[in-house]
């Protein structure tokens, strides 16, 4: 990721929010960090600045961090929810909720390194899978009948130079004999050497 984290703390009691400032920024001080005391100052946070980490009190005076957990799974854009608590008796209500970790206080700074690790995995798995999925695929233009015709380079099975000309033989499945169709390009093989250096 080339953006510092958005993390969120999220606690009613002051020095619990203090404390975990305190051990993320000794963990990275470009960190974008921001803080609420309720759950719902937490949600306006996170429409407003979309952080990526939720660090999350499990009781709280105006909602509790389950019902926070479950109102942020229902947006468009949903970060990870790690819950930091003192009780040890919500962890199964957690993880149905798809929190990523759920910390004991006094959370410990390699608890923290920990979970923003996973985070920056997933982040930057996400952000791949979305690079390929909309990255438009590799083509090259080819003439028939004189009119210059773009073909899908998953498509090409071979060239081949014939004096001024190289030929692409074009993989075609239309009829039985699954015979390749020949298409002339405007370039030569040492053109296309340095533009596809995989390809050829």
């Amino acid at each position: 990721m080339s953006e510092p984290l958005k993390i969120l703390v999220v606690d009613d009691e002051p020095l619990a929010r203090q404390r975990l400032l305190r051990l993320l920024q000794a963990i990275n001080p470009e960190y974008n960090l921001f803080t609420a005391d309720c759950a719902a100052t937490a949600l306006e946070l996170v429409l407003q600045q979309q952080p990526q980490l939720l660090l999350v009190d499990m009781r709280m005076p105006d909602g509790d961090g389950l019902t926070l957990a479950q109102a942020v799974r229902q947006l468009p854009y949903s970060p990870a929810v790690v819950f930091t608590t003192a009780y040890s008796e919500y962890a199964l209500d957690a993880f149905a909720v798809e929190a990523l970790d759920y910390l004991l206080k006094p959370v410990r700074q390699e608890q923290l390194v920990r979970v923003i690790a996973r985070v920056t995995e997933q982040l930057a798995l996400t952000e791949l899978e979305s690079t390929v999925a909309t990255e438009p695929e590799a083509s090259l233009m080819v003439r028939l009948h004189g009119q210059q015709q773009l073909i899908p380079l998953s498509q090409i099975l071979y060239f081949r130079s014939d004096h001024k000309y190289v030929t692409a033989y074009v993989m075609d499945s239309e009829g039985t004999n699954y015979q390749p169709r020949e298409r002339i390009i405007d370039e030569t093989l040492k053109d296309l050497e340095e533009r596809y250096p995989d390809l050829i």
